[in-house]
């Protein structure tokens, strides 16, 4: 056996959901058959990913450490395949704020993505700029945050 991006999906979901039960009714699959799945994917590690007790799962040591790099692995292909929805769209939108380094960005991204119409947006407030993507209003945005 592989270890496959199903298998990291499986171990980033019973990590959210904090237990194998409630990991399983996220993903549609029974208790027994997460809970093998699960054992399968721990033998093929060579340790435990997570401690169960009556409460549910905990990381262990190991278990943190594949789960950083699954969620890692798993944001790089999930942004290859928004990715792939660029060309369709064929609009990127950036946010920035005033700044020398937005210019070289977006002459970056014009020649890494030829077909896409990159809109770009300023703002004075880096905040703004982060709730316009959290709102989905823009795909990306340069920001910076000085301490104090």
């Amino acid at each position: 056996m592989q270890l496959e991006l199903r298998h990291l999906r499986t171990l980033r979901a019973i990590a959210d959901q904090g237990s194998v039960t409630r990991a399983a009714a996220a993903l549609g699959v029974s208790q027994p058959a997460l809970t093998a799945q699960l054992r399968r994917i721990e033998r093929l590690l060579g340790r435990p990913v997570f401690t169960r007790d009556h409460r549910g799962v905990t990381a262990t040591a190991f278990g943190e450490f594949v789960l950083a790099k699954a969620r890692v692995v798993l944001a790089g292909v999930d942004d290859l395949l928004v990715a792939g929805t660029y060309e369709l769209a064929g609009e990127v939108r950036v946010g920035s704020f005033e700044n020398p380094v937005v210019v070289p960005l977006v002459t970056e991204l014009t020649r890494a993505l030829p077909e896409a119409r990159i809109m770009l947006q300023t703002e004075h407030f880096v905040r703004v700029l982060v709730d316009l993507v959290a709102n989905g209003r823009l795909d990306v945005a340069l920001v910076a945050d000085y301490p104090g």
